[in-house]
C-alpha cells in the first residue's frame, strides 16, 4: 500500500486478494499467470506516459490509510 500511495503502478497477481485496497478504490494490475504479466509488461513499458493517468488517485484513495497522519494514529492506537 506503501508503494500505490507514492504513485508506483503495481502488478498483482489476481490470487493474491487485497479487499482492504479494492474496497477504497486503488488501482492495480492484475494478472493471471506469467504469460499474461509479460504480455502486460510490454503494453504499460511500451504505453508508459499513456497508462501512467490511470494511477493517479491512488494516493487519494490511500490517503486514509498510508498517509502520515493516519500512519501515526495506527501507532498511537496500537501502543494504547
Amino acid at each position: 500500500q506503501e508503494c500505490l500511495y507514492r504513485g508506483t503502478i503495481v502488478f498483482n497477481g489476481d490470487w493474491l486478494i487485497y479487499n482492504e485496497l479494492n474496497e477504497i478504490g486503488a488501482k492495480l494490475i492484475t494478472f493471471g499467470d506469467y504469460e499474461e504479466l509479460q504480455t502486460i509488461l510490454v503494453d504499460y513499458l511500451e504505453n508508459y506516459d499513456d497508462r501512467k493517468g490511470a494511477f493517479v488517485n491512488n494516493r487519494r484513495a490511500l490517503r486514509g490509510l498510508s498517509s502520515q497522519e493516519a500512519t501515526e494514529q495506527a501507532w498511537l492506537n496500537a501502543i494504547r
